[in-house]
């Protein structure tokens, strides 16, 4: 589950949005394939023998019709694989072919994160990019999600931020927090309500279910993956289900395993932890900011000056903008301000492109997945309790808790440890998925760390060190250590 600052570091176009398949006799989808089939047909069978491929931009609503690469085709899979013949969904699924067939190595699967986020695109959105050497060896296979995009999309407006009734004039303080979490549970258990058969079924276990009909749809004895942020969740428990199904695996900027109530609290000491290194930066440079030499002389500054939340946790990259700001609100500057956000935060994205559906699907992973919070009281609690642990990073206190209401029990995959070739990522500074969680799943399901020195999240494919990538994917060399990230500016 990501959280207010997310960072998505690879969007897509307006023409890429996912919208259902077509379904016209004209433009009729790809030969979907029957689970008795898929059963009864061994790996290593050739995949023309049950897999029709065809252009996506041919049949997939809302696709780019510039793209003649990419080709889509449909897997039946069942909604509760403890009922294998009863209801199925559809998993969407598209490929861009290995460009030097002499030397393909086999197939990547990618996914960008999320939950929630169609991944469906991610190969034609990177095969010209940061994949391009990697796509000269494998087939770069996209897919959505159950509950995503194409594959058996959940509708839920009712999550859209718009959706939500506005707190009641002279509702204050807590009692204005517990309306808002009390109104977002309420709409979450109506959403899930529609089709609770679907919705409890939203988990990693089975979306690593659903990779596995891929594989063996695909024809391959191993896959090869490729992911960040939540994807790292679907990655671990995909090879903890399936290990010696894997090939190689990459994972970057990593979920804590289990996904419990402590990680929140590791997320806020990870941004306090990120200001005291900006008042540090800010000490070094007194003759330019003239806050203090010390970082405990700036550290009294900042925090004495009036409503500056949001410039005291600004990442690495911001911090000279932020510093001249504070600056400027100490020296009576006016200073532009920040439009407001909506009562009840979601994560941006999914309200806007979403209508709140992406949210409806966030809610369903975490809470099936984890023992997170599900009760109003305990989170004001464990938040109070932070704020003086934290006295930055702690401030904004209880929000809308995710899980109060949703309606099924949680239901964690169990990780283990395996032999295949496994590289990790983590980003040293970061404050969504924390450089703890990555130490975590290290001891959790074992494999190299890779640690970039910035605070950005998933940023790996933007810097040179991306190389390590490439070497791990096409040679199979582990990496570990660290690697410079996106650098902090120098005044």
């Amino acid at each position: 589950m990501l959280v207010e600052g997310q960072r998505l570091p690879r969007q897509r176009s307006s023409q890429q949005r996912h919208v259902p398949w077509r379904t016209d006799p004209g433009a009729r989808p790809v030969k979907a394939i029957a689970l008795a089939a898929l059963l009864l047909v061994s790996p290593a069978q050739a995949e023309a023998d049950t897999v029709d491929w065809k252009l996506c931009a041919d049949i997939a609503a809302g696709w780019d019709t510039a793209d003649r690469a990419s080709e889509c085709m449909m897997i039946k899979v069942p909604v509760d694989y403890g009922k294998p013949n009863g209801r199925q969904i559809d998993i969407a699924v598209s490929r861009i072919k290995a460009t030097e067939p002499a030397k393909r190595k086999g197939v990547l699967l990618l996914n960008p994160g999320g939950p929630g986020i169609p991944g469906i695109t991610e190969p034609v959105l990177h095969a010209g990019t940061y994949l391009k050497e990697i796509n000269r060896y494998y087939d770069l296979i996209g897919f959505d999600t159950r509950g995503v995009g194409y594959s058996g999309k959940t509708f839920c407006p009712e999550m859209d931020a718009s959706k939500f009734p506005p707190t009641p004039p002279g509702v204050t303080g807590k009692a204005a927090v517990q309306f808002r979490s009390d109104a977002y549970a309420k709409n979450v258990s109506a959403c899930a309500a529609k089709d609770p058969e679907l919705s409890r079924s939203l988990t990693a276990a089975n979306a690593a279910r659903d990779m596995d009909r891929i594989r063996v749809a695909l024809g391959e004895q191993k896959i090869s993956y490729q992911a960040i942020s939540w994807g790292s969740a679907l990655g671990s428990a995909y090879r903890s289900m399936f290990d010696n199904r894997v090939d190689r695996m990459l994972l970057e900027s990593l979920m804590a395993p289990g996904q419990n109530n402590e990680d929140d609290d590791d997320q806020v000491a990870a941004k306090e932890r990120l200001f005291n290194l900006f008042t540090k930066w800010i000490a070094g440079r007194d003759q330019v900011y003239h806050f203090g030499k010390t970082a405990e002389e700036v550290r009294s500054a900042l925090l004495a000056l009036p409503n500056v939340n949001s410039l005291l946790r600004a990442n690495r990259a911001r911090w000279a903008e932020s510093a001249k700001a504070l600056a400027d609100i100490r020296d009576g500057v006016p200073v532009p301000q920040a439009a407001p956000k909506p009562e009840f935060p979601g994560n941006g994205w999914s309200n806007v492109e979403q209508y709140g559906d992406a949210e409806f699907v966030i809610v369903s992973f975490a809470c099936n997945d984890s023992s997170a919070n599900r009760d109003f009281e305990t989170e004001w609690q464990r938040a109070e309790q932070l704020k003086v642990r934290y006295p930055v990073a702690g401030f904004y206190g209880a929000g809308v808790v995710r899980c109060q209401g949703w309606p099924f029990p949680a239901n964690p995959t169990k990780l283990t440890k395996g032999r295949s070739a496994l590289q990790l990522v983590g980003h040293e500074f970061e404050t969504n998925t924390v450089i703890k969680w990555a130490h975590q799943m290290q001891d959790t399901i074992g494999g190299p760390l890779l640690r970039v020195q910035d605070d950005v999240h998933s940023s790996l494919s933007e810097l040179p060190c991306w190389e390590k990538a490439n070497d791990f994917l096409i040679n199979g060399r582990t990496s570990t250590g660290t690697c410079p990230g996106a650098p902090i500016p120098n005044n």
